[in-house]
C-alpha cells in the first residue's frame, strides 16, 4: 500500500481530567523573508496538542547533551509528538511488526511533519518512534483481545481511524503463534527483573542533568551515581536487598577511581553489572548507545553545554555512511549484473551470437553463451552488421 502524499497531522487530543502545568520551553522564530534580524528566542508554555498549532517557522529547543540524548522539558514535548505522529495509523500502518520493518518512505513522511533540522537529532527522534509504535500497537491489542471472541469478531470490530485491511492483518498477527512465542518470552525476561527503579517516567538524561544543578556538584554525574540515585525510596532506603548490595560495590569502585564519573568499559557499573553489550548502555538511557558513549573516553556534559566528543561522533556517522554506502555498491552491483545477463540473452536471442565487441563489453556474462548459434528473425536489428559497417 502506498504512503498517502499529504502526511497526517493528528487532531487535538481530548484533554485530561487531571490538571497538569504546560511545560515551560524555548522556542525560536525564524525571520521572514525580506528582514534581516535573526531568530528570536522566547520562552513559553506550551501543552502537547499546541505543538501542532505553533505558528509558521516558530520552532521548539531541545536540548541534546554529549551522548546525543535529549533532556529537559521540551524532551517530553517531543517524545509525545513522535508518538502522535508514528500511532496515527494514516501515517504509518499498523500491520507492521516493528519499526525497522516500517518502509522508509513512511518514516520519511513522519519527519517531514515532525521538522528536525539537526542530523544527530533524528537517531534520537527514530528511538522515540520506534518505542512509541511499539508500545501503542501493544496497548492497542490489550485493549481490544478478549480469550472469548473469535477471529472474526475481533476483526469485525475495526477501531475508528484505522483501515479495515490493515486491522484484519494487525488481528492476525497477533493471533499467530510467532506472536504467541514472543509474548511469552516477553513475560518471563520482564519476570526475571528483580530490581524496580525509583525514575519512574523521567527520562535518564534529564534526572542526571538535574541532580548536577540540584547537588550543585560542580562536576558531571557517572553511571554510578545515577544508577544508585534511581533505585533509593523518598527515605533513602534501597528498593531491595539485591540493589543495596550493588550500589555498596559501585560505592567501593568509585572511591578507588580517580574519574569515577567518566564513562567507560572500565567504570563501576561495568565492573558490578558486567559488560554492555553493542546497542543501548545500561545507564544511560533512551538514547544512549554503545557506539557513542565507548567510542572514546566520554564524560557526561553538564546542562547547556554543547557537543564536545564531535571527533567520536563524526567517526561513528562516518562508519554508519561507509556501511551504507557499501549496501547500496553491492546492490547496485548485483542489478547491473543482472542487467547485462539479459541484456546479453536479448542480443542472444535476436542476433544468434554475440557481437565480439559486446562481448568485450559485457566481460564474462557474454562468455556463457556467445559461443552459441541461435537462428534468429527476419526482422532483427542486426547489431553485429551495425558495429561492422561503421
Amino acid at each position: 500500500m502506498a504512503p498517502t502524499p499529504h502526511p497526517h497531522i493528528p487532531p487535538p487530543m481530548a484533554p485530561t481530567s487531571h490538571p497538569h502545568v504546560p511545560p515551560l520551553v524555548d522556542t525560536t522564530q525564524q525571520p521572514h523573508a525580506g528582514h534581516e534580524q535573526g531568530n528570536t528566542k522566547k520562552k513559553i508554555q506550551l501543552t502537547k496538542p499546541g505543538v501542532f498549532e505553533m505558528r509558521h517557522g516558530e520552532r521548539i529547543i531541545v536540548p541534546f547533551d554529549r551522548q546525543l540524548r535529549a533532556y529537559g522539558e521540551a524532551t517530553s514535548l517531543l517524545s509525545s509528538t513522535c508518538g502522535r505522529i508514528t500511532t496515527n495509523s494514516n501515517n504509518v500502518l499498523i500491520n507492521l511488526d516493528s519499526w525497522p520493518k516500517v518502509p522508509k518512505s513512511y518514516k520519511d513522511d513522519c519527519f517531514n511533519i515532525l521538522k528536525v533540522h539537526v542530523e544527530s537529532a533524528e537517531r534520537y527522534c527514530s528511538l522515540c518512534m520506534s518505542n512509541k509504535y511499539r508500545n501503542e500497537k501493544m496497548n492497542l491489542w490489550n485493549r481490544v483481545y478478549d480469550t472469548s471472541l473469535s477471529r472474526e469478531q475481533l476483526i469485525a470490530n475495526v477501531p475508528d481511524g484505522i483501515q479495515k485491511d490493515q486491522w484484519s492483518s494487525f488481528v492476525d498477527y497477533h493471533l499467530s503463534e510467532e506472536y504467541k512465542k514472543l509474548s511469552k518470552r516477553n513475560i518471563e525476561v520482564r519476570k526475571a527483573q528483580k530490581i524496580p527503579h525509583t525514575g519512574g517516567a523521567k527520562l535518564l538524561s534529564t534526572k542526571q542533568h538535574e541532580m548536577v544543578i540540584i547537588l550543585n556538584l560542580g562536576r558531571a554525574v557517572g553511571r554510578g551515581e545515577l544508577y544508585i540515585e534511581t533505585h533509593k525510596k523518598r527515605n533513602e532506603s534501597y528498593v531491595n536487598e539485591e540493589a543495596r548490595s550493588i550500589a555498596e560495590k559501585m560505592t567501593q569502585e568509585m572511591s578507588q577511581s580517580v574519574n569515577s564519573n567518566e564513562i567507560s568499559v572500565d567504570d563501576c557499573v561495568s565492573k558490578v553489572l558486567g559488560k554492555d553489550h553493542s546497542g543501548r548502555v545500561c545507564c544511560l538511557g533512551l538514547g544512549g548507545l554503545h557506539s557513542v558513549a565507548f567510542q572514546s573516553k566520554t564524560r557526561f556534559s553538564n546542562a547547556g553545554h554543547n557537543f564536545s566528543n564531535s571527533g567520536s561522533v563524526e567517526s561513528s556517522q562516518l562508519k554508519e555512511e561507509v556501511i551504507c554506502l557499501k549496501e547500496k555498491l553491492l546492490t547496485s552491483e548485483e542489478n547491473l549484473k543482472t542487467l547485462k545477463s539479459v541484456t546479453v540473452a536479448y542480443i542472444q536471442m535476436k542476433e544468434g551470437h554475440i557481437p565480439h565487441e559486446l562481448g568485450v563489453m559485457f566481460g564474462n556474462e557474454s562468455n556463457v553463451i556467445s559461443g552459441q548459434e541461435l537462428p534468429t528473425s527476419r526482422g532483427g536489428s542486426s547489431l553485429d552488421s551495425n558495429f561492422h559497417g561503421v
